[in-house]
């Protein structure tokens, strides 16, 4: 079905995002009902949208479907899976939400385990390479670099790691060493290491606020887009 010209259901899609956009855009003005609104549907989508993705792509095909029509072994594995879920919906009643916990710290642990094997695996390891690679000059002479750039990289980059692991180390009142036994010499490194935060908090900063406005123009583009055509000004 056609109005004017555009299709129904788009102009119904798009209306509707443009109703979200100046909710959303109302803040601006302060905090207000309009935008409560849109917070609260968009965090109800997302976490409704969340719930059915575990519900059809985890737990019915992972946990249900393997007690009733899996193998005996596929079987005897989702058993204790599904006792810590019955357990950890206990924690909705506070009469039995202390049966919860062990499966509450089951999912913490394992949460943490993922995080720091992660962490350690995917970034600290990788970095540390990186970071010898780049002291390592003969890789630039078999790429045909300059062994001199390649050290004063690898130079920075020393300098940076150490300089701010003694900044947070020994300038957030925890270290061992206090301000009146602090040589000129090590409040420089201190003071090197500040920059170096400070570069890199600016350098993310500048990240985000870079993302952010990219989604404001194209934000502002949908609603020029959709505006144009209902004024005639396209």
């Amino acid at each position: 079905m056609n109005f004017s010209g555009i299709n129904l259901s788009d102009f119904i899609g798009a209306f509707i995002g443009f109703i979200f956009t100046i909710a959303v855009f109302s803040y601006v003005l302060g905090d207000n009902f309009l935008f409560r609104i849109a917070i609260s549907i968009f965090i109800g989508v997302a976490a409704g949208y969340a719930a059915v993705v575990a519900l059809f792509n985890i737990i019915w095909p992972q946990l249900i479907l393997p007690l009733f029509v899996g193998t005996q072994s596929e079987k005897l594995l989702a058993i204790p899976p599904f006792i810590l879920s019955v357990f950890l919906l206990l924690k909705l009643f506070p009469r039995y939400s202390s049966l919860g916990n062990p499966a509450m710290a089951y999912l913490v642990g394992i949460g943490a385990a993922v995080m720091i094997s992660g962490a350690v695996i995917g970034t600290i390891f990788p970095q540390v390479s990186a970071s010898i690679n780049t002291l390592n000059w003969r890789n630039y002479q078999a790429q045909g670099g300059s062994p001199i750039w390649s050290l004063f990289q690898g130079l920075i980059i020393l300098v940076g790691t150490v300089t701010t692991m003694v900044y947070f180390q020994f300038n957030t009142g925890y270290g061992d060493i206090h301000l009146e036994k602090r040589s000129a010499l090590f409040t420089s490194i201190i003071w090197i290491g500040k920059i170096f935060v400070a570069v890199t908090l600016g350098a993310i900063f500048a990240g985000v606020l870079l993302a952010s406005l990219t989604a404001l123009i194209e934000r502002m583009q949908f609603l020029i887009d959709f505006l144009k055509p209902l004024f005639s000004l396209g």
